[in-house]
């Protein structure tokens, strides 16, 4: 089974992470001392295929028959917090992921697991060591510093100012790894974010008037250690495009594009809110071609991650019994968000008004008999508005029914149920997102939690509608804002965690 180097090494990495593992709930030592603490945990994925194949990848031809894995992925994960006085803080999370997936689905095409932009992964000089399926790297590594009123952090990174479900608006300062899965579960979407090299600061002030609570100034600023989201590799069930990734573009780098923002928040009896400004890069490069002006008419094809201005604001109330409801608004608006041009057949961005902003209703219900926890309910109803529509489109090529973009171009009305049982040992959840343009997303999950060291989770994911899916045999693409455009990718998704 472990014959060859490669495989020896993949299979005495996996033997070690298992033997640690075992170390450490051996030792059951989470206080290494008075100030230095260690958590973690080591969780494996798995995702069987409940779908046909991948048709970008047929068409492509790095896949010839339909998989029965999307994904088999070891994550072993540890958190160093060192806090030796009240007013200093040191914490680091390292992991180490070994994705299987290629070598236990014989139909699936050797692909690389990890992005690998520009032929270096961005935040690689923290990596020790890697190949197509194993990775090691330090995935965050911050200092926190209190001082009275100011509290400051700095070094690799997440900032996250927005909180909507599976739709982001302002949580938009850290791109995401998106090249191995996207059910966009809370917890996971949490350990897709990838950090950056940053310094933030808030700073608390004192109003003197009891209508106005809890009021806070707070920036980040990023000196130049900017990416651009991670996207499946072409061969990943997951693979959403026909040809290489544009982050294997070394020409425009985004390294040294400074990236900061600015955010004021406080509370006004029980009415919170926040008004904030980003100046940012869009994560997403865009094609464009550089066309001279005179003969010989050739121009240059390049991928830019163009610059954009972010306005945003987020409000928050909360209603008392007996209704027992919050409701939390947010929306940005962006005067220069990149698009494709649609009045040329080529690639070349166009800039337009986007408008995008979400209404998300939280509250908790007894409906079961006394004994058991209420019923968790979240509605939320989203639209992103794009001004002057006519003129731009969502990718290059001709103007058709895969790229053209409406005024509203997405609808989207997201319902949450979750129920705990046995003292929350038990927690059902139905997920069930809904486009009215023809697409739609249900994940059911069941989570049992017998202790406070293990985890088990069991998820299943079906997309599909009537939206455009594209013809991608002939090299069109579907609709991409649909959740149509995953028709391929129903799935059952179990995970196991061990926690410490």
């Amino acid at each position: 089974m472990c014959s060859g180097w490669l495989v020896k090494k993949r299979c005495w990495m996996l033997v070690f992470l298992v033997f640690f593992v075992g170390v450490v709930d051996a030792r059951a030592d989470i206080y290494l001392t008075d100030n230095l603490v260690l958590a973690g945990f080591f969780r494996h994925a798995m995702a069987v295929s409940m779908g046909v194949m991948n048709p970008y990848n047929k068409y492509a031809g790095t896949q010839r028959h339909n998989n029965w894995l999307n994904l088999s992925r070891s994550t072993f994960q540890t958190e160093l917090t060192y806090m030796p006085t009240d007013i200093f803080r040191f914490y680091t999370r390292t992991r180490v992921v070994y994705d299987q997936t290629d070598m236990l689905d014989d139909h699936l095409h050797e692909y690389d697991h990890f992005a690998m932009p520009g032929g270096v992964r961005y935040g690689g000089y923290l990596m020790s060591g890697r190949d197509d399926n194993i990775a090691a790297e330090i995935w965050e590594l911050y200092a926190d510093f209190y001082l009275g009123d100011l509290w400051l952090r700095t070094g690799k990174q997440i900032v996250s100012w927005g909180e909507m479900v599976g739709i982001q608006i302002m949580d938009i300062i850290n791109p995401l790894d998106l090249s191995w899965h996207n059910i966009y579960e809370i917890e996971e979407y949490e350990n897709i974010k990838i950090p950056e090299w940053m310094i933030r600061a808030s700073y608390s002030i004192e109003t003197g008037v009891p209508w106005l609570t809890d009021l806070y100034i707070e920036g980040f600023f990023n000196p130049g250690d900017t990416s651009p989201t991670w996207n499946p590799e072409p061969g990943s069930p997951y693979a959403k495009t026909l040809v290489q990734s544009s982050l294997k573009d070394t020409h425009y780098d985004r390294r040294g594009d400074e990236e900061w923002g600015l955010r004021l928040g406080g509370k006004i009896d029980q009415f919170g809110w926040t008004l904030n400004y980003l100046y940012l890069y869009t994560d997403d490069g865009q094609p464009n071609y550089k066309r001279p002006p005179g003969p010989p008419f050739f121009g240059t094809l390049e991928t830019k991650w163009p610059q954009i201005n972010v306005y945003g604001i987020t409000l928050n109330y909360a209603w008392d019994q007996p209704l027992n409801t919050s409701a939390t608004f947010e929306a940005n608006y962006i005067p220069n968000m990149p698009w494709q041009d649609a009045h040329v057949p080529y690639p070349h961005i166009r800039e337009t008004d986007e408008w995008n902003w979400a209404l998300l209703l939280m509250t908790k219900q007894f409906l079961l008999p006394p004994g058991y926890d209420p019923l968790n309910i979240k509605l939320q109803y989203a639209q992103k508005i794009v001004e002057n529509h006519n003129d731009v489109k969502w990718i290059p090529g001709p103007l058709s029914r895969s790229n053209s973009v409406e005024k509203i171009s997405r609808d989207s009305i997201t319902l949450i149920l979750t129920q705990d049982f046995l003292h929350r040992q038990i927690e059902t959840e139905f997920r069930c997102t809904w486009m009215p343009d023809g697409s739609y997303q249900i994940k059911p999950r069941l989570g049992f939690y017998p202790g406070d060291k293990w985890r088990f989770d069991l998820y299943a994911m079906w997309q599909g509608g009537s939206a455009y899916s594209g013809d991608p045999a002939h090299g069109v693409y579907g609709n991409p804002n649909t959740q149509a455009y995953f028709y391929w990718l129903d799935e059952v998704y179990a995970r196991i965690t061990y926690q410490f």
